[in-house]
């Protein structure tokens, strides 16, 4: 699938992995419409109910919606998930995970109760930055010069009993590989500076074909 993998600007990037899988062939072609239809179909039903219940701060029935549309994509985008291992679900616990793909929002999304740690520009892209701000999103620069800023916004959702789902590589990779790490935003979890007891649970997020 990733033979020519290149970074995209995202969002297209959903789009190019989609070209890149089916490429040419018209089944696959009906296929990514369909997907397409049917991702915009329950988006835009469910984005009502789940900015009120946002905007309200329900966060029970919030969270079900969520489950709901999470649940719905992944039946969509025909992911079969498969978990080895328990998650930490206690307060204050950061779950970091190599970023293969944007299906991995609906993996991890799925699967967790948490926040997810995402670039600025992110709250400015069509519907999607839409959704990651309704989500509680927590953004942050990614810039070296605002390292300071980005940690404390990490550390403040930590200490004040948050879950956290970061990339700490910034950007998606073709899964080959672990990209390397911007160190600078763990300083948000140190633990001289969190007054709490901070749990770091790592997670691998592989694709398979069968």
């Amino acid at each position: 699938m990733y033979q020519n993998y290149r970074e995209i600007p995202s969002p297209l990037q959903a789009v190019w992995d989609v070209l890149d899988n089916h490429l040419a062939t018209t089944p696959s072609a009906i296929r990514m419409v369909f997907r397409c239809v049917a991702f915009l179909a329950v988006t835009t039903t469910l984005i009502g109910p789940f900015a009120l219940f946002a905007l309200v701060q329900h966060d029970k029935p919030k969270r079900f919606v969520a489950k709901i549309w999470f649940a719905t994509c992944r039946k969509i985008t025909s992911l079969n998930i498969t978990v080895r291992g328990n998650p930490v679900d206690v307060p204050g616990t950061l779950y970091i995970a190599n970023h293969v793909s944007y299906l991995d929002i609906i993996v991890l999304g799925h699967l967790l109760n948490a926040r997810f740690v995402a670039k600025s520009d992110v709250a400015k892209w069509p519907l999607f930055g839409l959704l990651a701000r309704l989500s509680n999103t927590l953004f942050v620069t990614g810039d070296r010069r605002k390292s300071v800023q980005d940690s404390q916004q990490i550390q403040a959702a930590i200490s004040a009993g948050d879950q956290l789902i970061m990339f700490p590589e910034g950007t998606s990779s073709n899964g080959r590989a672990v990209l390397p790490f911007k160190s600078a935003l763990f300083a948000g979890v140190d633990p001289g500076r969190v007054p709490t007891n901070v749990r770091i649970q790592s997670i691998s997020i592989a694709y398979t074909n069968y």
